[in-house]
């Protein structure tokens, strides 16, 4: 084989390897899409506007920031040896690495955008666009250079990782899911439920219907293809992993889909009806997908069956919690990223097998890395546990404080005159539904006055 076909074979590869990840990073954009329509059914017609605004400035704004400083600050490198502190390495994009900036540029605006239902109909749009800024420069890129960087302190490519393992998030569902579900907690606990809602004594939540479960449906569907190229791309590579890819796909396929059917089902049993609710069979689907994200690549089928249909009781859980302590979350991002995330990096230590670990990581710690259920020591449970606590930690500590100040300074959230009015001009232009997206000023209104 002369050099120059060798050269060929090798430009080709990484011509492959290129595509393979910008073809994701469109997958995981075009989850913005599928965000945007599972939230406008959700929210009443004179929000719609406000809803798309919020879902456009994410992606916007995070060009702005991941670009000039998110992007640095999470894989430039560690300035200390424990990983913790990010050096600024480089500023910008650098070249050559226009494929993986692409994607992890639509990965933080997916965790930034996870908020934007929680807290809809009631948010300053304003404290929205400032809550994007903090979380796409400081918060995430703090996240990711921990956990996904190769000198971040909880990395699983370091020589010496933590436990001997490293937190093992291989799709995100820490690093994104959670991260966008802590922090829609955090706003939605300070913020309070809309002005429309009412909970009875034993904590169920009284609102207007979302105004299109069609909306709904279409969100949760193109929200299911962006997660084929967030758990099946998350290799980085195709050329040798072509069977990681594809098995990372098919175990997100079969969380999802069990994830749905089980939530559809419980919720019809717990409810006493003979019908199945749509919408618990959409989040249990989302709840699915969140379930696996972190580990897609290293359970076995089995495996990705049981963490689908524990994933929707993860869900249920997160539903419950919400009526216990009576907070209003218009899209249940809580229970469907938050809860799901939780159960994802749990059972990421519970069910990774031994030999997908060595596949997608490599080295000698493949059977101490293994889940407990399936060999390991519990180092890498333990991995994932300590992280998600610091993880929540550092959240709080940094979007927490920053909706609290907005908060006690009138800046949060919109009036209550706002709200009245908008939910008002919503119930009385049902009839005038097709035409939503003319200039109507009752479908401007929830954005007009805040």
């Amino acid at each position: 084989m002369t050099v120059e076909l060798i050269e060929r074979i090798a430009d080709l590869e990484h011509a492959l390897d290129v595509f393979f990840v910008l073809w994701g990073a469109c997958q995981v954009f075009f989850m913005q899409f599928g965000f945007s329509m599972l939230e406008i059914g959700c929210v009443q017609p004179s929000c719609t506007i406000n809803v798309l605004m919020k879902n456009i400035f994410d992606v916007t704004v995070s060009v702005v920031t991941w670009g000039f400083v998110g992007d640095a600050m999470a894989f430039g490198g560690s300035a200390d040896s424990l990983g913790i502190v990010p050096n600024f390495e480089h500023y910008f994009i650098q070249k050559g690495t226009y494929a993986f900036w692409l994607s992890r540029w639509a990965f933080v605006s997916t965790a930034a955008t996870i908020v934007s239902g929680a807290v809809a109909e009631r948010i300053k749009f304003k404290a929205y666009v400032g809550y994007t800024i903090s979380m796409t420069l400081v918060t995430y890129p703090i996240l990711a250079h921990w956990a996904w960087s190769a000198q971040g302190v909880f990395s699983p490519f370091k020589e010496d990782p933590l436990f001997g393992c490293g937190v093992l998030d291989f799709g995100g569902a820490g690093v994104v899911h959670m991260t966008g579900g802590i922090s829609a907690l955090i706003a939605v606990i300070i913020m309070g439920p809309r002005a429309s809602v009412t909970f009875d004594k034993d904590g169920k939540m009284k609102a207007p219907p979302g105004q299109s479960d069609v909306f709904k449906t279409l969100g949760t569907l193109t929200l299911w293809f962006g997660w084929f190229g967030f758990n099946g791309t998350s290799m980085g590579a195709i050329v040798g992993h072509a069977d990681t890819a594809a098995r990372a796909m098919v175990m997100t396929t079969i969380a999802s889909g069990t994830g749905g059917i089980t939530s559809g089902v419980l919720f019809m049993f717990m409810n006493g009806n003979s019908q199945l609710n749509i919408n618990p069979a959409l989040n249990g689907t989302l709840a699915g997908l969140v379930g696996i994200t972190s580990n897609a690549a290293t359970v076995e089928t089995e495996a990705a069956f049981l963490i689908g249909i524990t994933s929707a009781f993860a869900y249920t859980a997160g539903v419950k919690f919400l009526e216990k302590f009576k907070i209003d979350d218009v899209v249940e991002a809580v229970p469907v990223h938050l809860f799901g995330g939780i159960w994802s990096m749990i059972s990421a230590g519970l069910f990774t097998s031994a030999t997908l670990h060595k596949e997608v990581f490599g080295g000698k710690r493949t059977y101490k890395c293994a889940g407990l259920f399936y060999g390991g020591s519990g180092s890498q449970l333990g991995a994932n546990m300590l992280f998600m606590v610091i993880q929540t930690v550092w959240i709080v500590a940094t979007i927490g404080v920053f909706f609290y100040v907005l908060n006690k300074n009138g800046a949060l959230r919109v009036s209550s005159f706002t709200e009245k009015v908008s939910l008002s001009l919503s119930l009385s232009i049902h009839a005038l539904y097709l035409s939503m997206l003319s200039n109507s000023p009752a479908i401007f209104m929830c954005d007009f006055l805040s």
